[in-house]
């Protein structure tokens, strides 16, 4: 009459284990004493205890069905410790009817044989009864229950919270399944929770407002890439090595069975940026070499390869790591860096070759020749001690002639070169140019007989004003000896060492590898001292420390690297030339002479320009040095109008060449 039967049926199969087997099962439930990592919190809240009853049974019913559709295993709930206060208030007007027949009860029970002590627990019931009617709602009061109670129900705020536990179906937890059930139980006020889910939410979440975070990158990508090329094309490139890698990212994700999460997620923007600075890096070098992919791939692709290693191997070594967000934060960070830097350094130099016409033009006019590599080199000095003088160079003239007949590109950049140099004169432009090739093959002979270290005694000197030279030296503050390339300049060192003047000689690096030691060796027998000026910014103090001790320093000025050229007039044509002498001028107030070494019938004349006056204080302007750059090309003009077929260029040296203001 007082609990309806069926509920205190409920509550005793719930209360059935023996209290030592009940803790134990406890213990594992509650986190403070181990609950499994996996297991789901269910926490239902009400204003009532009649609202949070409703939704206990709703919760119920709800996992109940989830369990038959194995989306879960077990699952506790503390619905049969639950009071129910529409029930109470139905028995109370009984309790109280009840609490007051206490004295009849007393009569029956002595008329029937019994004493006072048979009463003590009908006493009991009867005064819990009536306090229970007096009362509101009542909970239970065993020691089993309140410790139940206490670890499963609270009342903040005027809120009463109850939690149960739910154990996943398998050990493979399915979360789409669990969050779609957590979404059901949510519309009724129940919150399903856990690690599982709240990755599972926190992931869906983030995916669904990561557009707010791709779209900042992607126009910061855009941006980067505006700015460091400002050519469509090779934006182009540097978006498609993106898209290519992220494509290969996530065929090997499918593959393997990687799967996105919140940790692995923040290895977005590292690969965005790698890509984009590996893009840059690989289009700039091609750019700033004309598409000379032997050599960008020896310099930036070296660098790339090595920046690239190292970061795969450091996040590569993360895969071993017993954190699994940790570790598949190391998987595709490596992945889609080797995968960016595979990309750039072997297939965008391609591309960049494809997509960019003007460029590959300018590559393939630009670029040295192939025969200009250090094995050409030894073979020559070889060549030298076997065969005589006359061989070798009759040789050397017929491999030009046959170069000059099978390169029509490299025959009409000559060619180009020269029109201006001969007033535009087409027919005398391409005799010149043809003459140009068999001299340039005599002057390897020649040179190669120099560096193996066969003497030259055949100069003419004649007319030659060495005091213009010796009065500079006499200074003691420098003196720098310019000259074009004209003529056989090489020889110009050999001739000084014989007159006692040592100089330095600074070039660039050859182009074919070990070519540079191989011709710095070869000055190196006759005194001459080779300084390779590189993109090191400190190469230009030291040869200012070396000009200002009184050294002798030759320098080419007709091709300079573009860091160093200066836009001048020379033929009527705009030309670039090395502003590199006047700044040196600047720097350590040096001489500055002009030299010309040129191949004569019978031998080599050398000549010496008067001296280059300047004024060292007014170099400090920009426009004061292009104009002593200009002053020193000038210069020059005479004496190539003189020897057209010994200026020695088979790139294109005029800006305009392919199609401005020059008409060439």
């Amino acid at each position: 009459l007082i609990f309806h039967r069926p509920k205190l049926d409920r509550t005793a199969d719930a209360l059935k284990p023996q209290h030592s087997q009940a803790q134990t099962t406890l213990d594992e439930m509650t986190g403070e004493m181990g609950i499994p990592q996996d297991a789901l919190w269910v926490v239902i809240s009400g204003t009532d205890e009649s609202e949070v009853f409703q939704r206990l049974e709703l919760a119920e019913k709800t996992l109940s069905a989830a369990r038959s559709q194995n989306i879960v295993g077990e699952f506790l709930l503390p619905t049969a410790l639950w009071p129910r206060p529409e029930f109470q208030v139905a028995n109370r007007v009984t309790v109280a009817w009840f609490a007051g027949q206490r004295a009849r009860l007393g009569e029956a029970a002595l008329a029937a044989g019994f004493n006072t002590n048979a009463l003590f627990l009908t006493d009991e019931l009867i005064r819990t009864w009536s306090r229970a009617a007096a009362n509101g709602t009542v909970w239970p009061t065993n020691d089993v229950s309140q410790w139940l109670l206490k670890r499963f129900v609270t009342r903040a705020d005027g809120q009463w919270f109850v939690m149960g536990l739910v154990y996943p179906a398998t050990n493979r937890i399915d979360s789409v399944a669990l969050a779609n059930l957590s979404a059901q139980l949510a519309k009724n006020k129940i919150l399903l929770s856990g690690w599982s889910l709240l990755g599972t939410t926190t992931l869906k979440r983030v995916q669904e407002k990561m557009w707010r975070v791709v779209a900042p990158m992607v126009i910061l990508v855009l941006t980067s890439l505006w700015l460091a090329f400002r050519r469509p094309t090779e934006i182009f490139l540097g978006l498609a090595v993106l898209l290519l890698s992220g494509l290969c990212l996530l065929a090997v994700m499918v593959v393997t069975g990687w799967s996105w999460n919140l940790l692995n997620l923040m290895s977005l923007p590292l690969l965005l940026g790698t890509g984009v600075d590996y893009g840059i890096f690989m289009q700039l070098a091609l750019r700033r070499h004309g598409g000379d992919l032997a050599l960008v791939r020896r310099s930036i692709g070296r660098a790339l390869l090595l920046c690239g290693g190292t970061a795969i191997a450091g996040f590569g070594s993360l895969a071993w790591s017993g954190n699994a967000g940790m570790a598949s934060l190391g998987k595709i960070c490596a992945t889609g860096i080797a995968a960016n830097m595979l990309i750039s350094i072997f297939l965008l130099p391609a591309w960049w070759l494809k997509f960019s016409p003007k460029s590959k033009i300018e590559n393939s006019k630009s670029a040295p020749s192939v025969f200009y590599r250090a094995w050409l080199w030894k073979l020559g000095l070889v060549c030298v001690r076997i065969l005589p003088h006359c061989v070798l160079k009759s040789i050397c003239v017929g491999v030009a002639e046959i170069y000059y007949r099978l390169h029509p590109q490299r025959r009409e950049i000559v060619v180009r070169n020269l029109l201006p140099v001969v007033n535009l004169d087409q027919r005398l432009a391409r005799r010149k140019a043809h003459e140009l090739f068999h001299r340039f093959a005599v002057k390897l002979a020649e040179l190669w007989r120099f560096e193996s270290g066969v003497s030259m005694d055949r100069w003419l000197t004649a007319g030659t004003d060495w005091g213009i030279l010796e009065a500079a030296c006499a200074r003691k503050r420098g003196v720098l000896l310019l000259t074009p390339h004209l003529g056989n300049w090489e020889l110009g060192g050999a001739l000084l060492a014989r007159r006692g003047i040592k100089i330095v000689v600074l070039t660039q690096a050859e182009p074919g590898d070990g070519l540079t030691a191989l011709r710095q060796t070869s000055r190196a027998r006759w005194g001459i001292e080779t300084f390779v000026i590189g993109n090191n910014g400190f190469d230009f103090v030291e040869i200012i420390r070396r000009l200002q001790a009184g050294e002798n320093v030759a320098l080419l000025i007709d091709r300079p690297p573009e860091a160093k050229a200066v836009e001048v007039n020379l033929f009527g044509q705009p030309f670039r030339a090395s502003v590199a002498a006047a700044e040196l001028a600047r720097a350590s107030g040096c001489a500055l002479l002009g030299v010309v070494v040129a191949s004569e019938a019978g031998g080599y004349a050398a000549r010496i320009l008067p001296e280059f006056t300047y004024d060292r204080a007014a170099l400090g302007r920009r426009e004061s040095r292009q104009q002593l750059t200009q002053q020193i090309l000038s210069a020059f003009e005479p004496e190539i109008r003189r020897y057209p077929e010994q200026w020695f260029h088979f790139v294109p040296i005029w800006p305009e060449a392919n199609g401005g203001r020059t008409g060439l």
